[in-house]
């Protein structure tokens, strides 16, 4: 169950009723009243999106956080999901006792407590936000003479967000410099400014998933059919990657290559790149001793579901199916040169 606010003609919602921050949110509008409880089910993209234009005009830090919480309804539901209900009294008290906190850090923490499992908000940037607990203990272990800390480090910088490998990004809770977003490296002594405030942060945050938002919704998915019975081959050059987006649909490109697990060749296959839609990258199957061999694999993975996570059908440590994806290319430039390059056509059906 969700809480919906009705904010003049927009709603919002809570994710739970002890999400007392979310309430502030009724002082950003006027004649403002709690409405009804509702499952999340009726809530529509229309009206989260309507909640999103009434708050783009309210500025200040709560205010952008909390566009982010219903940014994150329409970009990212599930990753949203993750994060924890409001800091409680106790645990600010006992931050401050530890720290002097500008405000905008109990501002934060108020908003959402950390998170309940990793999950990145930022479309392009992995680390999470920590909880009061998981930032105090963080700023104990890299303030602990005993432990091999790479300095330089301070006391008075508070890590908010990590990700997960020993780096984080600090504010800092003292001097000129207080309230600014400061970058810690586990493996390298340079310390960025990463933001100015966490107000910016937030922005960036904010900014991020609104284009996210604005991305037109993908087509809905065709079966698409292989047809490989008449494909004739003939010799060619090892492609650029330029040359490999010019490619028409049904264009087909391999050759053959050593399968490797940890840098060791294990099996013989094929490199492929299949040209499926005018403007989108190929698709790319490494697996199988010929190219019938791959095509025929690749049509057994892309008659399954599609993965929501990263575009693959299917991936593992040797056999990998790409869709329109940046990283398509990889192979071509940890290849060494192929000596026996092929191209041809194959005929592609709506299944």
């Amino acid at each position: 169950m969700f809480l919906v606010y009705h904010l003049g003609v927009v709603t919002l919602e809570a994710r739970n009723a002890a999400d007392f921050f979310t309430q502030k949110l009724i002082a950003l509008a006027q004649n403002s009243t709690l409405e009804y409880w509702a499952p999340r089910s009726r809530l529509t993209r229309a009206r989260v999106e309507g909640t999103l234009a009434a708050m783009a005009k309210t500025k200040g830090l709560p205010a952008t956080l909390a566009r982010i919480d219903a940014l994150l309804t329409v970009v990212s539901p599930n990753n949203g999901a993750t994060l924890s209900p409001p800091a409680k009294d106790a645990s600010i008290t006992r931050l401050k006792k530890a720290l002097p906190v500008p405000d905008e850090v109990v501002t934060l923490f108020h908003w959402h407590d950390g998170q309940k499992k990793p999950a990145q908000l930022h479309p392009e940037d992995n680390r999470v936000l920590l909880s009061v607990a998981g930032a105090l203990d963080a700023w104990k272990f890299l303030g602990d003479p005993s432990e091999e800390i790479l300095q330089p480090w301070s006391k008075s910088w508070l890590p908010l967000l990590s990700n997960g490998a020993g780096d984080y990004v600090c504010v800092e809770t003292a001097g000129k410099k207080r309230g600014q977003l400061v970058t810690y490296y586990h493996d390298d002594k340079t310390r960025p400014v990463a933001w100015p405030s966490l107000a910016a942060w937030a922005g960036d945050l904010a900014g991020a998933l609104e284009k996210a938002a604005k991305k037109p919704k993908p087509a809905a998915s065709v079966r698409v059919v292989i047809d490989a019975s008449q494909a004739k081959w003939k010799k060619s050059k090892r492609p650029r990657e330029a040359q490999l987006d010019k490619l028409a649909p049904g264009a087909v490109v391999w050759w053959p290559r050593m399968i490797t697990s940890n840098g060791v060749a294990f099996t013989p296959g094929a490199l492929l790149y299949l040209k499926v839609e005018k403007g989108e990258k190929p698709w790319r199957f490494a697996k199988g001793a010929d190219p019938a061999a791959a095509l025929a694999k690749l049509q057994s993975y892309l008659d399954g579901p599609r993965r929501p996570d990263d575009g693959n059908w299917k991936a593992d440590s040797h056999t990998v199916a790409f869709y329109a994806k940046e990283d398509c290319y990889d192979d071509l430039a940890d290849d060494p040169v192929p000596v026996d390059v092929h191209e041809g056509a194959v005929v592609l059906k709506g299944g």
